[in-house]
């Protein structure tokens, strides 16, 4: 059996809203020969709900979400929830706190909340989820953020500054903020054992990891790049453009199958 694992935003959806019907009808064929599942940096509801048509996808699939602090297999989580420590939360507010004027935009989850900061003049996807609790005040940004219990928190500032010795992702001036030793590889914890191979699919920073992960030596690991992001293109088996470059490449894999 071959199990196929996804990154979402800008593997297999090509904008912030929806995965093409192209996609869809690849990706609901594969289901059919082998195995589906999907790592995000998403929360759940964000990524089960905020993206048409990945919720037919998620059937009888396992997700890992928040960058693999949880694990969700038929909506019920099967993963140990992980928290950033007070010392981490500590860091972070500072860097905020040091950096407010340039402070733009903010997210984290806890316990299935979203919360989110938004300045009036910011224009980011999270503006517009239906599932997040939204402020532009702050202050109160900042004590939701240090009476929760974030497994992950977004930042994102006009300009690039110095971040805390914290694990983090980071895109120009985008930062996210990871619990110490989470990743998207979690999504590889007890393999079933009627895999033969794994074939992985990503775009940024956040899938180096579980392009990285250490599987048992009898399976084999086909890495596929989505975009140009070097850190993947220099170690992948299969460059691919975009989205829809990725769907005819799983069209040709289905045609075999038929």
């Amino acid at each position: 059996m071959n199990l196929h694992v996804f990154d979402i935003d800008r593997t297999i959806a090509e904008d912030t809203y929806g995965i093409s019907d192209k996609m869809v009808k690849q990706l609901l064929e594969l289901k059919e020969h082998s195995m589906v599942w999907f790592a995000t940096g998403r929360g759940f509801l964000s990524a089960k709900k905020g993206l048409l048509n990945l919720e037919k996808l998620m059937e009888d699939s396992r997700i890992a979400v928040e960058n693999g602090t949880k694990i969700f297999i038929n909506n019920q989580p099967v993963f140990d929830f992980e928290y950033l420590s007070e010392d981490q939360i500590t860091q972070i507010v500072k860097f905020i706190t040091n950096n407010a004027d340039d402070f733009k935009m903010g997210h984290f989850w806890s316990e299935g909340k979203l919360l989110t900061f938004v300045k009036t003049d910011s224009d980011f996807p999270y503006t517009k989820n239906e599932f997040a609790v939204k402020t532009n005040d702050i202050d109160e940004f900042l004590n939701e953020v240090k009476t929760a219990k974030p497994t992950m928190i977004h930042l994102r500032f006009g300009e690039a500054h110095t971040p805390p010795n914290i694990k983090f992702y980071n895109h120009k001036s985008y930062y996210t903020f990871m619990p110490t030793g989470t990743s998207k590889a979690n999504i590889f914890h007890n393999l079933p054992a009627e895999i033969k191979e794994v074939f992985i699919y990503g775009d940024g920073a956040n899938d180096v990891e579980m392009f990285n992960a250490k599987l048992p030596s009898s399976i084999k690991k086909t890495l596929h790049s989505v975009g140009n992001n070097q850190a993947l293109v220099e170690i992948a088996d299969v460059k691919l453009k975009d989205p829809a470059d990725l769907a005819d490449y799983l069209a040709d894999i289905n045609i075999k199958f038929r």
